[in-house]
């Protein structure tokens, strides 16, 4: 048996590629820029495989733990127009000059992140369980979750769901709430993208990279905002922001 090196399915080797995802050994990486599928981080510790997703601060990974033979999954410090990489290769190149100095700002902004991530045990929050710097950027080490974010769940339904369930999500994004700003931490991102619908009917709030102290104010405040689910202070640089900014959301 073999184990695939994007998806970590076991199949027979006689196939050459997987059953399973369709992978054959040596394919690139999708998108292009992405680590390829086989890279290992952390001194070999995770294997890196199969893309989950990209966005505008960076690029989750589904990676196998060698150590605890579980599957789970890699965030890493990717910010749009700040950083590129080779297609095959690892490092990630910064942008230089001015701009080069927000990809740094950025990066410790990310492990900042994780570090505050780390420290919250409500079952309705994703789980962090490590983070470190490698390939000139960092990651951090969460949870793995299969299913969908409630978004794509509401759009399978025709745009609209029960107000059961509706009560329902609102009440684990509440406890999740409580949990953040009784931390004096906003999360600032609240929608339906970043709820998360697992698998086995757990809930869980996900994406804290637009997240900050509540009486952190560092002079660089970078307007983050979903219209629609955004309260009106988001769209200021100098307007107050605090537990009612995500209530709102």
């Amino acid at each position: 048996m073999k184990q695939c090196k994007n998806c970590f399915e076991q199949y027979e080797e006689e196939y050459g590629i997987c059953p399973h995802c369709g992978y054959g050994e040596g394919d690139p990486a999708d998108p292009a820029w992405c680590l390829p599928p086989g890279s290992m981080l952390a001194a070999g510790r995770y294997l890196v495989g199969m893309t989950l997703g990209t966005g505008g601060f960076g690029i989750t990974y589904k990676v196998w733990d060698t150590k605890y033979h579980t599957v789970k999954a890699v965030k890493e410090c990717y910010p749009s127009g700040l950083a590129n990489r080779m297609p095959g290769h690892r490092k990630v190149i910064h942008i230089q000059g001015k701009r080069g100095a927000e990809f740094e700002y950025g990066l410790r902004r990310f492990l900042f992140e994780a570090r505050n991530m780390a420290r919250f045990s409500s079952e309705t929050i994703i789980r962090v369980y490590d983070f470190f710097e490698e390939n000139d950027t960092g990651y951090i080490v969460m949870e793995y979750l299969e299913g969908e974010s409630l978004g794509a769940y509401v759009k399978e339904k025709g745009g609209r769901i029960s107000w059961e369930e509706a009560a329902a999500y609102g009440e684990a994004v509440c406890q999740a709430l409580g949990e953040i700003h009784g931390q004096h931490y906003i999360h600032r991102d609240i929608s339906p993208e970043n709820i998360f619908r697992c698998s086995d009917g757990r809930i869980k709030l996900i994406d804290f990279g637009a997240a900050k102290f509540e009486q952190e104010e560092d002079g660089r405040r970078v307007i983050i905002l979903k219209p629609g689910f955004a309260p009106p202070e988001q769209y200021e640089q100098i307007t107050a922001q605090g537990p009612w900014t995500d209530i709102y959301a």
